[in-house]
């Protein structure tokens, strides 16, 4: 396994079975991955729905927050989840669709051709003005735990 998946969630069970699902059944990713989920205290129907796609296999960790711990901690709490086994952090919106299967093997390959490259985003093209966006992003996991995100944002 050499990614760790962090996904947050609140509440939106439409977007969050949608990301999962297409995460789960899109992406062809042959050296592993783990999705870890922590929820940031949603609803019933959110937190039921989170329970059926762990126990079906599509969520591999899954932690409940007591209360809605936005987004810097959150993602700070699943990244004390990961594997061991893990080179890499994975930061993933879950109101997102995969679409394409190379996906993570391409976001891989990126930050594999520079040993200076840190993190590593997916593009998004609007009105002919590319950019990074943040819904996926791909950092190095030592320096993740090293650095982790900042909770006072």
């Amino acid at each position: 396994m050499r990614i760790s998946v962090l996904m947050l969630t609140h509440c939106a069970p439409r977007y969050v079975k949608q990301s999962i699902v297409t995460l789960k059944k899109r992406t062809d990713f042959a050296p592993g991955y783990e999705l870890i989920v922590v929820d940031n205290d949603s609803d019933r129907k959110t937190r039921r729905l989170l329970s059926r796609l762990y126990f079906n296999g599509l969520i591999d960790k899954l932690a409940y927050a007591g209360e809605n711990l936005m987004f810097a901690r959150g993602n700070n709490v699943a990244a004390e989840l990961c594997s061991a086994e893990s080179e890499y952090v994975l930061l993933l919106n879950s109101d997102i669709e995969v679409r394409r299967a190379d996906w993570m093997t391409r976001m891989v390959e990126q930050m594999e051709s520079d040993s200076r490259v840190a993190v590593v985003g997916l593009g998004n093209c609007n009105d002919d003005m590319p950019r990074c966006d943040g819904f996926a992003m791909l950092v190095r996991k030592e320096l993740y735990l090293r650095y982790k995100l900042d909770e006072n944002f």
